[in-house]
């Protein structure tokens, strides 16, 4: 994967406000989900803390919670 690149990782209609998606691009896991607004979010499908799929949570507002002890995680990455 070459970083700071373009990548299809889902189509647009996919990606649903309130419905984390979990995608599996060139190795690695990460979670979409849709803000309020309508941009997209795409980050690692990682929970820092216990390693849980952050595309098994639920979407809260504009983050995303983990589905073992509900941290959330915001579009930018941040608990």
């Amino acid at each position: 994967m070459l970083m700071n690149n373009w990548y299809v990782a889902a189509e647009s209609k996919d990606v649903v406000v309130g419905q984390p998606l979990g995608v599996r691009m060139l190795g690695f896991d990460y979670v979409l989900y849709r803000l309020p607004d309508g941009k997209v979010v795409c980050m690692s499908d990682v929970c820092v803390h216990r390693g849980a799929s952050l595309s098994r949570g639920k979407c809260v507002g504009e983050t995303v919670a983990c589905p073992f002890h509900g941290w959330q995680f915001d579009p930018s990455g941040n608990c």
